[in-house]
């Protein structure tokens, strides 16, 4: 799979530690792998869509998987951390990236597995940024199925 998708060796021995972590715990191995690579690119701050592993894996049984890794793993960027970043190189007001972040929190179920920056750049949107910018930050595939999940 790190060969396919073209990742870094670094997100693979990352995978491999987290795998160690839920092995023999019942989860299918490609799911396990398919979300160990998904978080570790997280972690490296170089995050992946979850799309790219659906030729490999069902992307729902790898995010029952990413939710239980999710909480053993201490080091993955919160959506937040997303946000401040889009903030600070826009500028964009304090009142709306705060906005933006309960958007998130509320709807932190719904966005598990989802591209990080996409779902920051569609909640700073609906917290009341130009359109224009959401177009900047992620690919307009990715912001349509979030919007309609943080509608």
């Amino acid at each position: 799979m790190t060969a396919q998708l073209n990742l870094p060796q670094s997100c693979a021995d990352s995978a491999l530690e987290l795998t160690k972590q839920l092995a023999g715990s019942g989860y299918s191995p490609q799911a396990l792998a398919a979300a160990a690579l998904f978080l570790s690119c997280r972690m490296l701050k170089s995050p992946r869509p979850i799309s790219d592993f659906a030729d490999y894996v069902d992307i729902e049984r790898m995010r029952k998987v990413i939710r239980e890794l999710s909480a053993l793993v201490k080091n993955v960027p919160r959506l937040e951390y997303y946000v401040a970043v889009i903030t600070a190189r826009l500028n964009i007001p304090p009142a709306t990236a705060r906005t933006a972040v309960e958007l998130l929190q509320k709807n932190k179920k719904a966005l598990q597995g989802r591209n990080p920056w996409a779902a920051a750049a569609a909640a700073l949107w609906l917290s009341g940024v130009d359109i224009s910018l959401l177009r900047q930050f992620a690919s307009p595939s990715s912001i349509k199925n979030i919007v309609r999940l943080l509608k």
